[in-house]
């Protein structure tokens, strides 16, 4: 999915696959290799807000390094892979995001039976 660079965001918010500069986002969460950028957000699925200069964040906390960014807003790439659990596992590249097709979970097989689910059972 190709990122869509706005100017300008309207009380809707960002939608999937767009991008901004933030300058409300919070300078304390950027990442030390990029402090003093401006900071850029992206909707990435799941409805999750990403700043690209902010530092990475495990199990709730925020930690150093960030991401490497490369590229013009229109073009970004970064290294690592975007991973928020369980929620979306991608990668942004020249400008798109593209999501992580190893890490996206097989369907789960279900058998309803008495109102009751049995879990990993044929359908």
């Amino acid at each position: 999915m190709k990122i869509t660079w706005r100017d300008e965001v309207g009380p809707e918010g960002l939608a999937t696959g767009e991008a901004c500069y933030d300058d409300d986002y919070p300078r304390s969460l950027l990442s030390a290799a990029h402090a003093g950028k401006r900071p850029i957000c992206v909707k990435l699925p799941g409805n999750i807000y990403f700043c690209i200069y902010s530092m990475q964040v495990t199990d709730g906390k925020a930690h150093e390094p960030g991401w490497a960014v490369s590229g013009e807003p229109h073009a970004l790439t970064l290294a690592p892979s975007v991973d928020v659990k369980g929620v979306w596992h991608g990668f942004i590249a020249n400008g798109a995001l593209s999501p992580d097709v190893a890490q996206t979970p097989a369907p789960l097989q279900r058998r309803i039976t008495d109102h009751t689910v049995e879990p990993g059972a044929a359908p």
